[in-house]
């Protein structure tokens, strides 16, 4: 008789704790999430504090005064060369069409070369070794306004 009565009342109830449990459910998830945006807002905060220390440290190593134009390009761990070419064009207002790697990096390194104003370009998150050549970037003791 007993279990005749629970198993009534189960179904009887079922119907109205079945909602109750899954909004509890979903409640519990979405607290979870907002938990895992927190780390992640927080992580945002402290990537974007480095890049604020990284600007600050190139401009008093190299004095803000000294380049017309700063352009911050992040290289990551994948090393791209066209899309390193492809930010450093974009931030300078240019526009590279050529599609052959070698091109662009000539045609870059030209443009650049024939500057008349200064221009600091900062490689951050750096994981290899890069040849600036390849990707069209002056450099060595010829080139007279370029620091590395």
């Amino acid at each position: 008789m007993e279990g005749e009565l629970v198993s009534c009342a189960s179904k009887l109830l079922n119907p109205f704790l079945d909602p109750i449990v899954k909004e509890i459910h979903h409640t519990v998830q979405y607290r979870e999430r907002i938990k895992g945006l927190k780390v992640e807002v927080l992580n945002l905060k402290k990537g974007r504090d480095k890049v604020e220390s990284s600007v600050k440290e190139g401009e008093e190593k190299f004095g803000s005064a000294e380049f017309d134009t700063m352009v911050m390009v992040d290289v990551a761990q994948s090393l791209n060369v066209e899309t390193i070419q492809e930010d450093i064009a974009k931030k300078l207002g240019w526009q590279l069409t050529e599609t052959d790697v070698n091109e662009r990096a000539a045609r870059l390194l030209d443009s650049l070369k024939r500057q008349t104003r200064s221009v600091l370009v900062i490689l951050d998150h750096v994981w290899e070794t890069i040849n600036l050549r390849v990707i069209g970037i002056p450099f060595g003791f010829e080139e007279k306004f370029v620091e590395i």
